[in-house]
């Protein structure tokens, strides 16, 4: 029983790490990977937009999803 408990405390130990880790992303908001870093999170920490200016935000581009 003691090792299926530090099993666990194992694994949540090393989830916790990897969650850590992945919400690092791209640094200085430069993608220099496809999906802006090695992990592939997407995920940029830009501090540029904030309440301020958030009503100034325009659509810069689309991607049509569907063939209609």
């Amino acid at each position: 029983m003691r090792l299926v408990r530090l099993f666990g405390v194992v694994c949540g130990v090393c989830w916790a790490a990897v969650t850590l880790v992945g919400q690092t992303g791209a640094s200085n908001g430069e993608w220099r990977t496809y999906g802006g870093d090695l992990g592939h999170t997407r995920y940029a920490p830009l501090d540029q937009i904030n309440a301020a200016n958030f009503d100034k935000l325009q659509v810069a581009w689309r991607f049509p999803s569907s063939m209609l």
